[in-house]
């Protein structure tokens, strides 16, 4: 019976594709093809992400979201390849947050060292606010050659990021001129990155925004000029 139900969405789904190419030429048919498309994209990437959050990415099926989406398991392929290009997607999102976060003006008089905590504090306080979630996808960066591929380039991006901000830091005599920005860049970001695969991983609670100061705080000793060591 579900399986029924489920073909027969796939089936008023394509039905309703069909119809809407059968308007005027005037271009408004595109348009509310591509808000459907969106509108129907949306519903499934927060329909999975609320069975991520409730029961686990590992226990979740492609069926178990379509069904929550109101659509049919055809139509979830029309729109990701598999549940993990869906985590690629919430990838995407926290990229676009930390350029976001990068351009606002307060971030930006901030001190170099203040910077690069506000940078890690809002990737840290998105994984502590979305707990389940987030320790889905660092598991399933173990796994799935895809999503650890994502999760490099976001990994990435942060490097970039700090060395930007580093390479500032030094120029404003903030940061240790000897210092080489990109290798201390890419040791934060690997620190945070080991810092969230151990949380996911480990059945032990652990704070992570106070344990990640602390790294910084280790590492601040060499990063900072000369005459300022604390």
């Amino acid at each position: 019976m579900v399986a029924e139900g489920i073909e027969s969405v796939d089936a008023l789904d394509a039905l309703d594709a069909s119809r809407e190419t059968q308007t005027d030429e005037t271009g408004q048919t595109l348009s509310k093809r591509k808000q459907k498309h969106d509108e129907l994209r949306r519903r499934i990437f927060e329909a999975a992400l609320d069975l991520f959050r409730r029961q686990g990415v590992a226990k979740t099926t492609i069926r178990q979201i379509a069904q929550a989406a109101h659509v049919g398991v055809g139509t979830f392929f029309n729109y990701f390849a598999d549940k993990e290009a869906v985590l690629t997607e919430v990838g995407a999102i926290q990229a676009e947050r930390v350029a976001q976060l990068l351009e606002e003006p307060e971030f930006q008089a901030q001190t170099t060292r203040e910077r690069i905590e506000a940078l890690l504090g809002m990737l840290v306080s998105s994984a502590e606010a979305e707990p389940e979630l987030a320790r889905g996808m660092a598991r399933a960066a173990l796994r799935s050659r895809s999503i650890f591929d994502e999760r490099r380039q976001l990994l990435f991006t942060f490097a970039t990021a700090l060395t930007n901000i580093l390479r500032e830091g030094q120029a404003c005599g903030e940061v240790n001129p000897a210092c080489d920005a990109a290798a201390a860049a890419q040791m934060i970001a690997i620190t945070y990155a080991m810092l969230i695969l151990e949380w996911a991983t480990s059945p032990n609670e652990r704070e992570l925004f106070p344990t990640l100061l602390t790294y910084i705080k280790a590492l601040w000793v060499g990063l900072a000029p000369p005459q300022v060591t604390t």
